[in-house]
């Protein structure tokens, strides 16, 4: 009960609802959080969830843009950043035996 009466005197609602708690958070907090989080997400309104779906949409681009940085793919395919991998150790190994053998292919 006293639960209740403390999350209704802080949130200003007699009934709760999931989020009631943030909600009220971010507006007590003033103007200048309420402008950094229309701002990060983009949206006036704030909702529950926002900012964490904010953060995996940009996240999202930044590693978009890594995956192609190595798979040289537009596209991801499931598997493109292990065969890449493979790849380019693959050369890796090559140039070592290379250097290590003076022979451009290795025979066992």
């Amino acid at each position: 009960r006293a639960i209740k009466t403390g999350i209704s005197g802080y949130t200003g609602k007699e009934e709760y609802a999931f989020g009631d708690l943030t909600k009220s958070t971010v507006t007590k907090m003033g103007a200048g959080v309420v402008d950094a989080v229309h701002s990060f997400t983009g949206k006036e309104e704030y909702e529950f969830g926002d900012i964490a779906k904010t953060t995996v949409t940009k996240v999202g681009a930044g590693v978009a843009d890594v995956v192609h940085g190595f798979t040289g793919k537009e596209e991801y395919e499931f598997g493109d950043i292990a065969k890449t991998a493979v790849t380019k150790v693959g050369a890796g190994v090559a140039d070592v035996v290379h250097g290590f053998t003076g022979k451009e292919e290795y025979e066992f």
